[in-house]
């Protein structure tokens, strides 16, 4: 039996020519088992696994399925769709869409020309929005390619903004700064040694440095930055003696590659590179 079977109930009441009450019993007996077989093949369970075919009206509490097809879905707006796992809504879609009891929804792609409200929104891929407002987001990452990396066009905060990497502006203007509070590295308990290194890359050290002389000491520089200022603040020891500092070169304000620092006196050494070679690393001298 393949599909199901009418009882023929007679041309007439009473004519004699309908199908007898037995016969009448025993073609339902057989759609019941058809139905049994095809539609419903485990009794025990609440599930529905069937392909349905409706041109009016379909009403679920619960679909699962990997292919709904259908002019209509939804609760009460009759132009959001549904074709495989493609979603579309032109206007306010109304319903659940997915397995667990309509929490979660497996879509290759949404679209709606109208507006979307979602709990919770997980994208396994690229999502392109013309406008996005988010009540909470905390601990996420945002990014199109790379998770950890986000372009903005502006960003606007009330509150404190931290981050653990760099911050890089590129043709950018810093304005209405308040107060720059930079990092310091206090090395005033210890002595420059006669043959120090001057690190002038990003990151490497504080870049105001404070560091105790009480010999002669000979400055080189490490990787050098285009553009990274590091100050130095030396200490002469208290020892009636005068210490001197040499240079790399003679790019500095005094025009020497030597300076002196006399006894119980500091000198503050301002370093900014024009470019990767010590020879153009420009050393403002402030003897006090």
């Amino acid at each position: 039996m393949t599909n199901f079977v009418y009882v023929y109930t007679g041309a007439a009441p009473n004519d004699g020519t309908g199908n007898s009450i037995r016969d009448s019993f025993t073609i339902l007996n057989e759609n019941f088992r058809w139905f049994h077989g095809n539609i419903w093949p485990d009794q025990s369970q609440n599930d529905l696994t069937a392909n349905i075919t409706s041109t009016y009206i379909s009403r679920f509490n619960l679909v699962q399925s990997g292919e709904v097809q259908s002019g209509s879905f939804g609760n009460t707006d009759a132009s959001s769709t549904y074709l495989g796992n493609v979603f579309t809504a032109s206007n306010s879609f109304q319903g659940r869409l997915g397995a667990q009891g309509g929490n979660a929804a497996i879509v290759s792609t949404l679209s709606a020309t109208g507006n979307v409200a979602v709990a919770n929104l997980t994208v396994n891929g690229s999502a392109t929005l013309s406008s996005l407002t988010i009540n909470s987001l905390n601990n996420t990452v945002i990014g199109n390619i790379t998770p950890a990396t986000g372009a903005f066009t502006t960003i606007s905060s009330t509150g404190s903004i931290t981050t653990g990497g760099d911050v890089i502006l590129t043709n950018a203007n810093v304005t209405n700064v308040r107060y720059l509070s930079r990092n310091v590295s206090n090395f005033l308990s210890a002595n420059l040694q006669s043959s120090a290194t001057i690190s002038l890359s990003i990151g490497s050290v504080g870049q105001f440095n404070a560091v105790s002389i009480n010999t002669n000491a000979t400055l080189g520089y490490s990787t050098i930055s285009t553009g990274v200022e590091r100050i130095l603040v030396v200490k002469n020891q208290n020892d009636g003696v005068v210490r001197q500092i040499t240079l790399p070169s003679a790019f500095n304000n005094k025009g020497n590659a030597t300076i002196l620092i006399g006894a119980n006196s500091s000198a503050m050494l301002q370093f900014i590179p024009f470019n990767t070679d010590s020879a153009n690393v420009y050393v403002n001298i402030t003897n006090t």
